[in-house]
């Protein structure tokens, strides 16, 4: 049933890091009761970042499902669809993911039995269950109190309203985000206890019920940002620089003190996503949010990676206007494993790493490159001396990967797709000087190559 943790527990999963870095792509797209075959497409390619405006616009269904099924094919990839309702709507878009036997795989959520037996193979049907009354009850301290303490005469109280939730993680969640905004004081936690008692009765059982409870002790200008997200199709994720700038647009933000329109806005947000009303989002502005993901570094105004978090591991970048020469951001965070480049990630032609540059990616081990309009790459081994997986896809201009990774000893696998045939032919002759040098662990995977 809804609220139950089904998409919690997927997101999870396809959020972590060992993930993230065993799959080479991955895509999540919500479906929702009233599917629509295109949107599910759509959502897969623009989780990718393989489709454009132009693309939406002009593109039939069919087209959009050889899209993704070359988009994904020879790729080791994760498949999110979040939210099926129907049998039919798995068989629509089924026929879009190859089976290349290379460990790829799709979780589906769904409400319905018949749905999850449809689509799951061997044993791979999970069942969620409720929560128990103890675990309701450490999950309701956790929402309210974090790590710290808690006062114990509200224990008996707190165990309570745990348990009127009912087993269900998202009602107890909601009402934890409710409770923390709230005096922790005895009256007022019992005062809740009464109204989460007469809105989960056994034969109503419903999350939109505590929804409702928490949205109805938001504060005006709260409750109008809440409103607005309305405006947002379900099935689409919601960029967090684009709902603060329509929120202000709008007029929902009043400036306070000293703080500009944008911080408010984001303290908006901030204690929305504290309530539990909206999911926590992928990016956002705020330091202290940053798992980095897409980042647009123009919009950040960072001029060092000094703002970056130092661990940081994996990053994936998308249409910036830097240029090819501002790399030195990235290439001085000591720990990047992962580094994927999208959209046009730096603007420019040619990207040249010169043999006088002290800094490389030490400890990259994997590359993507997508959708760039890169002609021209010059690089060294030294510039990437611990790379073992090399991806480049849709760059229709890049003539040739350089030579020089011939001499990269871990390089282990290079995958084109829709490239130049100059890039397949630079490939073969890094395999080649690979192979003469004793080394025969490069696998070259190429598809639809021009």
């Amino acid at each position: 049933m809804g609220g139950i943790g089904k998409t919690t527990l997927a997101r999870r999963v396809y959020d972590d890091s060992l993930i993230a870095y065993h799959f080479y792509v991955r895509a999540w797209t919500n479906v929702s009761q009233e599917f629509d075959t295109r949107e599910i497409f759509l959502g897969i390619l623009r989780s990718i970042g393989v489709v454009n405006d132009e693309v939406e616009r002009s593109s039939t269904t069919e087209q959009l499902a050889e899209r993704v099924y070359r988009s994904l094919k020879g790729r080791k990839y994760l498949i999110v669809l979040d939210d099926m309702w129907s049998i039919e709507a798995w068989q629509h878009v089924r026929r879009s993911f190859p089976d290349d036997h290379n460990g790829s795989r799709i979780v589906l959520t769904t409400r319905l039995v018949d749905v999850a037996s449809c689509a799951c193979s061997g044993n791979s049907l999970h069942q969620m269950r409720f929560l128990s009354m103890e675990e309701s009850w450490t999950l309701l301290r956790d929402k309210v109190f974090g790590n710290g303490g808690y006062p114990p005469e509200l224990e008996k109280i707190g165990r309570y309203i745990g348990h009127q939730c009912q087993g269900l993680p998202l009602a107890v969640v909601a009402i934890g985000g409710l409770l923390s905004k709230m005096s922790k004081e005895t009256s007022s936690w019992e005062n809740v206890a009464e109204k989460v008692e007469s809105l989960m009765t056994s034969d109503t059982m419903d999350c939109l019920n505590i929804l409702s409870l928490s949205y109805n002790h938001l504060p005006q200008y709260l409750k109008t940002c809440f409103l607005y997200m309305g405006v947002f199709a379900e099935t689409r994720e919601i960029p967090v620089w684009k709902l603060i700038k329509l929120w202000i647009a709008e007029g929902f933000v009043k400036k306070v003190n000293h703080k500009n329109l944008e911080d408010v806005a984001e303290e908006n947000l901030r204690e929305l996503v504290d309530r539990s009303l909206l999911e926590k989002l992928k990016v956002v502005v705020s330091e202290s949010y940053l798992i980095f993901r897409r980042v647009d570094l123009s919009w950040l105004h960072i001029p060092h990676c000094d703002n970056f978090p130092p661990n940081l591991k994996k990053l994936t970048l998308c249409t910036t206007n830097l240029q090819w020469e501002d790399m030195n951001i990235l290439r001085k965070l000591p720990n990047l494993e992962v580094l994927k480049l999208k959209d046009d990630a730096f603007d420019g032609l040619t990207w040249i790493l010169s043999d006088e540059e002290e800094d490389g990616f030490l400890k990259l081990k994997l590359l993507l490159l997508e959708n760039m309009s890169l002609m021209q790459w010059e690089a060294t081994s030294y510039h990437f001396p611990s790379l073992e997986h090399l991806v480049i896809t849709f760059c229709y201009s890049l003539e040739q990967i350089p030579f020089d990774f011939a001499e990269i000893q871990t390089l282990q696998l290079i995958e084109l797709q829709d490239c130049l045939h100059s890039v397949l032919v630079s490939a073969e002759q890094i395999q080649a000087e690979q192979q003469s040098l004793g080394n025969d662990d490069l696998i070259i995977h190429a598809n639809y190559i021009f």
